[in-house]
């Protein structure tokens, strides 16, 4: 969806990818955001693909490969986990490099503006399960449950996922009818309108995946502001 976002909603047609090459989550963030973008764009849409590892601290090298670049493009999509963005956008934008950061839910932590500082202010996208600022009954709902047990607001929208997590197993028993493993998956398989806080979860017919909206969120002012919700 950050692809989407970025081609349509951003109006970018070229991008500079960099992709943690440590976690297949990254590496596979990557790889599916190269292809959305280049149908959207063209093949020539992605200008450079560079790398790091987890944990790295110093990203001058990938920074002077970006800056050097014949045709500066028009996004930087970096595909990280929590622990690196913060210090990746901070160094981009110390770098002067000003041009707009988009990414997946690696990026949904406080880590981004705690190491990002200023820099994350600048043009910073992710995508991400839900907003949790999104104005919707059961986000707020869930927010404010949140806040009586735990003393806190919740850390992210990850919160939000583990706890549709439970009510989608808990519908589908209830479906079943029985505490069967094949007849719980039979019945999560068949969810169809399940109303969660995260958005509507239904599964469609030989998929595991469940089609369910996105939210797209930026950085303004050291918090986490929704601006759009995308359905595939």
């Amino acid at each position: 969806m950050a692809a989407e976002y970025a081609a349509k909603d951003l109006n970018t047609k070229t991008a500079y990818v960099l992709k943690d090459t440590a976690m297949d989550f990254t590496m596979n963030l990557a790889a599916f955001f190269v292809e959305r973008f280049k149908e959207l764009n063209g093949d020539g849409a992605i200008l450079l693909e560079d790398t790091f590892k987890t944990g790295d601290q110093d990203y001058s090298a990938q920074i002077n490969r970006l800056k050097a670049m014949a045709t500066a493009p028009d996004l930087l999509f970096i595909s990280s986990g929590p622990s690196d963005c913060g210090l990746i956008v901070k160094q981009l934008r110390a770098a002067g490099v000003n041009t707009p950061v988009i990414s997946g839910d690696g990026f949904d932590t406080p880590l981004l503006i705690e190491l990002g500082g200023e820099g994350a202010n600048v043009e910073t996208y992710f995508s991400t399960h839900t907003s949790l600022t999104r104005d919707s009954e059961k986000v707020k709902n869930f927010v404010e449950s949140y806040k009586t047990e735990y003393g806190t607001d919740p850390e992210n929208a990850f919160t939000a996922l583990g706890y549709d997590t439970m009510y989608l197993i808990a519908d589908a028993i209830k479906r079943a009818g029985n505490t069967d493993p094949k007849a719980i998956r039979d019945a999560l398989a068949a969810t169809q309108n399940f109303e969660a806080v995260t958005g509507t979860i239904s599964y469609e017919p030989g998929k595991r995946v469940p089609k369910k909206s996105v939210a797209v969120l930026k950085v303004e002012n050291g918090e986490f502001v929704f601006m759009k919700e995308i359905t595939p």
